[in-house]
């Protein structure tokens, strides 16, 4: 018997974001070759590879019913890390449910932490890779230190904390805004007797004056790094970089201050919509703190056994930059992106032209090689107690020598082990497992006799791949990508006449819009 719900492929042409890219994006980059030293490799290959997730003559993924001969296809996707939506939704479920499924105890409770930095420091700190490792480490180890501290007063002298990080580069807005958010363990683990298993303590929420002095730690500590990196003074003034920012600085920059870097609106604020100002209610403000920008908020906790919520605040803290379904074309040709939230001044939605919408996106590109993920303390990779506390680890019995623990660990064939085949445990979970986890959709059940569906072929070759198409009825080329409109300025205008030189154009500044 068919399912009353099936699988329907996505069609990514149809998005305001793929038809404001394929329309504007070379005549953006373009621009920016010509008005600056252009973008960063890495930017332009998530731009472009955003043009070619979801379509299906780019490749695709074939699923087959054996029983009635049926067969349905599954566009491949650009693995992108910063723009694409669906990409981005798919690498939040995958990695929250790792997380819940392989990486958090079951059996302990876990706590938000997150860390965001004044806007003084964020484009000094963002720019630079590892110096914001760095503030990571500072923002860890203070919590670390807390936990410690608690664990000390309730007799555990040698606990043992652990956490997973994850790095935000995106606010509300679309402004370029990194921020830290970590779900640390509630509690220590350790270790009463030498042979037996680690047994984790669990510890009181902290105080708001816990809190606070977390902040006032956490500033004192990166202010410190910064002026031992040259990038402050003794009174805590930023140094000014001898040479001349690059069009991507400008870039990062003016997306912090939530303003636009290019075009003829350079230096304005982003055009906003909405009612009047309106009075919020006021939020919860327990363990929160803020030191002088450097604010730290610990209130959201999940307690042990609650595994839905686990996982619904992974996925939260996992959360892409980008959602589809807020942007709409206006009639002028605009982009309308509606807030999640209304601001206090009653906006409600941000208007920006296609060059600005994808100038603000452009920043939000990760650079590759650097983990948006990180794991600390008992969590990390390197952690002995590792493989005894996460999820569906083997559990070592009571009196094992530990050194032949340590030789199975290093050549298991060696110590007379022998793998077995299809044990090991993939690190991604499988798209059709995720559907169903996400959606309750069962994307492999037959739409047309109920049977089960099989995974047959991945079809790469362009000549099946046009055979493909012609006898779904789908369009075998991608859709069009209009060519750059940009128009180089060769020259002044001297329309004073023979002889006469006009001044040049006065920079521009950073002003409000009339």
């Amino acid at each position: 018997m068919a399912t009353s719900a099936t699988y329907t492929r996505r069609r990514p042409e149809l998005d305001p974001l793929h038809q404001i890219l394929s329309e504007h994006l070379a005549t953006f980059l373009d621009q920016a070759e010509h008005e600056g030293s252009g973008l960063p490799g890495y930017v332009k290959k998530e731009l472009w590879g955003y043009l070619d997730c979801g379509i299906l003559c780019k490749g695709a993924v074939r699923v087959h019913c054996q029983d009635c001969d049926h067969s349905l296809v599954v566009a491949l996707s650009c693995k992108g890390r910063g723009i694409c939506p669906s990409c981005g939704g798919r690498r939040m479920n995958d990695t929250a449910a790792h997380l819940v499924d392989r990486v958090l105890p079951d059996d302990v409770s876990v706590r938000q932490w997150v860390l965001s930095l004044p806007h003084r420091y964020r484009f000094l700190i963002a720019k630079d890779v590892q110096l914001l490792q760095k503030v990571v480490g500072i923002f860890v180890r203070v919590v670390f230190a807390l936990l410690c501290s608690l664990a000390k007063q309730a007799g555990i002298p040698d606990g043992k904390p652990g956490a997973v990080l994850a790095l935000q580069r995106f606010g509300d807005g679309l402004i370029f805004n990194t921020h830290m958010h970590g779900i640390f363990l509630q509690g220590v683990y350790h270790r009463p007797v030498a042979d037996q298993a680690p047994v984790f303590v669990a510890l009181p929420a902290p105080t708001q004056e816990q809190v606070a002095r977390v902040a006032q730690k956490i500033k004192k500590k990166v202010e410190r790094l910064l002026r031992k990196k040259g990038r402050l003074d003794a009174q805590g003034a930023q140094e000014e970089a001898a040479q001349e920012q690059s069009l991507w600085d400008k870039l990062c920059a003016a997306s912090i201050q939530g303003r636009i870097a290019t075009g003829p609106k350079q230096g304005w604020r982003v055009q906003r919509l909405g009612g009047q100002a309106v009075l919020l209610p006021p939020g919860e403000r327990y363990l929160c703190a803020d030191a002088d920008g450097f604010n730290v908020h610990a209130h959201t906790s999940v307690g042990a056994g609650h595994k839905e919520e686990r996982e619904r605040l992974c996925r939260y803290i996992l959360r892409p930059a980008l959602c589809g379904q807020r942007l709409s074309l206006l009639a002028s040709g605009d982009v309308l992106f509606q807030l999640k939230r209304t601001w206090s001044d009653g906006t409600k939605y941000l208007v920006f032209t296609p060059l600005e919408l994808i100038e603000k996106l452009a920043v939000l590109v990760p650079p590759p090689g650097r983990h948006l993920v990180t794991y600390h303390g008992v969590l990390s990779s390197a952690a002995v107690w590792r493989k005894q506390i996460i999820p569906g680890a083997q559990q070592k019995s009571q009196g094992e020598d530990p050194q032949s623990v340590k030789a199975e660990a290093r050549d298991p064939e060696a110590a007379g082990i022998q793998p077995e085949l299809g044990t090991a445990v993939p690190r991604r979970t499988p798209w059709a497992q995720l559907m169903s986890r996400t959606f309750g959709l069962d994307v492999l059940c037959c739409p047309k006799c109920g049977g089960r569906m099989k995974i047959v072929a991945v079809v790469l070759d362009p000549v099946e791949i046009a055979r493909l198409c012609e006898n779904l009825g789908e369009p075998a080329q991608a859709p069009p990508i209009k060519p750059s409109r940009y128009q180089v300025q060769t020259g002044w205008d001297f329309a004073g006449g023979p002889g006469e030189f006009p001044d040049a154009p006065a920079p521009a500044e950073f002003v409000d819009p009339p």
